[in-house]
Parts: structure tokens; sequence; C-alpha cells
């Protein structure tokens, strides 16, 4: 694999502001629903009870449903404040049919997303509610425990909803490692892009190089100016990273104090995974990814289920060779934690994450939640889901919430329409309707924005 070329920036004399803490850019407020949100949430109903669907008993479910996408209902967009509408837009449009291990490719021309494009899709998130036909399961490899079908041969699905969020793309070196690590030798400046002016560089500029490497540049200018309370990195040579281990420490013990310690992760930085410390990425900008991230699922799910909805969290595999899948998650906790103690957040039933490999992280979310959100139902993935059958059994007092799923997306192809079921991507396509909800030529794709 050919190493990227490197994201350049000016040369900047030391800045003072580097060592004084500032606060954040980004909001821990969930933003409330627009005046002008109109979205039908009719189809946003209790995952307790299944319900028979039209399609025959072993008849392809995601064909039928891409078939006739215009029956089912389309995404809610969430999209952070700093990112431009175009932008969100070309990244739901423009994915190239199936992305496995994919970038942006230089010798296909329908690849039109760039890496750090790809890396700002992580703030840029459609949910759904879609009809899943089995429960999604981990027996060796991803599947899904189908239902029985009806007695009048009919299949039976389970609404949920579906999170289409994009963990952070640590899979290789070209998408997060570019957009979170530091310059070698160069401090990098952030620089905010106009919002109103922003316009998608044509596919045949991209597959320019040196026109794609200045654009790309402009989007981690941008990101670094939101994503840092002081609006710049420090170069690869001037950092001191601390040490995974000195980390996930720093980490969890925060997460022992009711209240996050001020700027905790301000020129904070770590290095990468498996690449003899080749790369220093800022934790900073992380953390506040995650904030971001959240933030924008959580306003959705806060106006689209109404009587409630348990999140089910699946940390990051392919997606965390270059940051431990640990450090991510913990990341995520505390961004959680700062936005509960933020929000009242009445529709947060129950939170369950899948903690194969990680058995301590239910007992800091629970922590986490404890301090705000005492009645939040904290569990492993393996408690919300029966250990006699592996069917969904909502934990009592919580018949009435939606559960919400992820298949854990990819900023660079539309895996859930076309892929196998190989991976929670596939699976989820392959068992329910959540291909037709974001097909990419869907008239209100961005329709209902928040």
């Amino acid at each position: 694999m050919s190493e990227p070329l490197p994201l350049y920036n000016q040369v900047v004399p030391p800045s003072q502001a580097m060592a004084a803490p500032l606060p954040s850019k980004v909001s821990p407020i969930l933003r409330p629903k627009p005046p002008s949100f109109s979205y039908d949430l009719s189809q946003v109903l209790p995952s307790s009870t299944l319900r028979a669907s039209r399609i025959p008993a072993h008849s392809p479910i995601r064909r039928f449903y891409l078939e006739r996408s215009y029956e089912e209902p389309g995404p809610v967009l969430t999209v952070s404040p700093f990112i431009p509408l175009p932008l969100a837009r070309h990244l739901m449009e423009a994915k190239v049919d199936s992305a496995l291990a994919i970038k942006f490719q230089q010798s296909d021309y329908k690849s039109s997303i760039t890496n750090l494009e790809g890396a700002l899709h992580t703030f840029v998130t459609a949910l759904a509610p879609i009809k899943m036909h089995g429960d999604t399961a981990y027996k060796g490899c991803h599947t899904a425990l189908e239902f029985p079908p009806t007695p009048e041969g009919k299949q039976q699905y389970r609404p949920v909803i579906l999170s289409t969020q994009i963990h952070l793309d640590f899979e290789d070196q070209r998408v997060a490692v570019q957009l979170y690590s530091l310059h070698p030798g160069l401090e990098t400046v952030g620089e905010p892009l106009s919002l109103d002016d922003f316009q998608v560089p044509s596919s045949e500029d991209k597959h320019i190089e040196r026109e794609r490497v200045s654009y790309d540049n402009l989007l981690k200018k941008h990101a670094v100016y939101h994503l840092t309370a002081s609006g710049q990195l420090p170069s690869h040579s001037k950092a001191q990273p601390l040490t995974e281990s000195a980390t996930l420490s720093l980490l969890e013990s925060d997460l022992h104090r009711p209240t996050p310690t001020p700027h905790l992760l301000q020129n904070q930085f770590i290095p990468s995974a498996n690449s003899n410390n080749k790369y220093t990425l800022s934790l900073e900008m992380m953390y506040q990814s995650y904030i971001a991230s959240l933030v924008n699922e959580l306003s959705a799910l806060e106006i689209m289920a109404p009587k409630g909805y348990i999140y089910l969290y699946s940390p990051p595999r392919i997606f965390a060779y270059y940051l431990e899948a640990s450090v991510s998650t913990r990341l995520m906790i505390l961004a959680l934690r700062e936005i509960a103690n933020s929000n009242p957040l009445p529709g947060l039933k129950g939170f369950a994450i899948s903690d194969f490999g990680d058995p301590t992280s239910v007992g800091l979310i629970k922590l986490a939640l404890s301090y705000s959100h005492p009645h939040v139902i904290v569990q492993s993935r393996n408690e919300l889901f029966s250990e006699e059958d592996g069917y969904y059994n909502p934990p009592p007092g919580c018949e009435e919430a939606t559960l919400v799923i992820h298949n854990n997306s990819d900023g660079f192809g539309q895996n859930i329409e076309s892929e196998g079921a190989s991976s929670l991507d596939g699976v989820v396509g392959v068992y329910g309707s959540g291909a037709a909800a974001v097909k990419r030529t869907r008239p209100d794709l961005v329709a209902h924005v928040i």
C-alpha cells in the first residue's frame, strides 16, 4: 500500500495559545427540533413486538425493499454545524457500490469521495426507522437470527431505528490518521471554511493529485479549527505523547469524577497503534469528534423516539487498527458523560454495548451515567438479548422503547446495499429494509436535516 501524501501546512511562529486552556468549540448541548421539521414518525414503533410483513417466507428481503424503496421511510440526516450541507449531500449520494477496505481510488473515476471527506463523514449520520427480519448476532461471524413466519407464511420483522453513524476510520493510515495526526515538522493552523460559499470540487478535479491534496488540506485545517480549542496543533516533533497505558489510565480515572476535568485532553496526544510511533494523534480532536457525533445521534433520537429508545453500541473492530478500540471506547464514554451531564435525555431508557474483549466497558458506562442519569439501564449486548434463544429481550419497563442498532457503516461505499451477510453492515442490509432507507437515489435522502 502506498504512503499517502502528507497534508502540508504553513510555517508559523510558536503559539502561546497552545499552552493556555481555552473553551471547546464543540457544544455538548443537543439541538432542538427544527421549526420546519416534518418527518412522519408513525413508523417509529416499539421493538418488543414482532409484526407481519408482506414478504413470503424464504424470499429475499433486501431486494424486496430496494424495489419498493419509495414505500419505506427515508432518513433523518443529522449534520454537525461546522459541516457544509453540500458536503453532507455529497457524502450521502456519491458512495460507490462497495468499498471493502477501499478508500479514495486514484485509478477509478467513480471514486469521488476523498479520504478527508470520508473522515468527515463521522459528522454526518443518517437515522431511519427500518424493519429487521432477524436479530443481529455474532457466532464466530456476523449473522442474524431470523424470526419464524406467520401462520399465513409471511416473514415477521422487528421495528428498530437504524443509525449509520461512522466510527473514526483507523482501518489504515489514509483516513482518520490523516485527519487526527500531527504534521512531522510543522504546526497545523486551523482555518474555517465558509459554510455559505462551500462547493464540493468535481470528481475530475479530485483525480488531479495536487488539487485533491490541496483540497484535503483545507478540510483538515477546517477540522482542526473546530475540533481544538486553540484552533491549531503542534508538530509531531514538538509533541510529548502519552503511552497507550497512560492514556487509558487518564481517561478511566477521570470517569470516576462526577464532572469532567476541564481541558483534560487539550494538548494531549497518543502514538498511533501498529505504526512504530510513526504517527501522533490528537486526543482532543478525537474526543471532540465523539461529542459531535453523539450530539448528532442523540439530537435525532430524542426527536424520533418519543416513547424512548435503547441505544446499542458496537465498538470498532475493522476501524481499530491504528487506534486501539479500548481507547476509542473510553473516549466515547467520556463524551457520553459530558452530554448526559448537559442534557435531560428523557428518551434514553437503556444503553447496551458489545463488550466482547472489553468487559470493563459496561461498568464504565454505568459510572458515566450514574452521576446524572442513574435511571438509565446499562447492559452488555448479551444481557439485552435472551440467553435462551438470542432474541431481543428489553429490560422491564422498556417494552415501549425502540431499539437503536448500528450497521458500523463505511464512509466510501454503500456496503449495506451490496455486501453479503459477512459483516454487520452486510447483515443489516441483507436482513432488513435499511438499504432502501438510505438508497442513494432517494429524492428525500437529504430532505430532513437536524
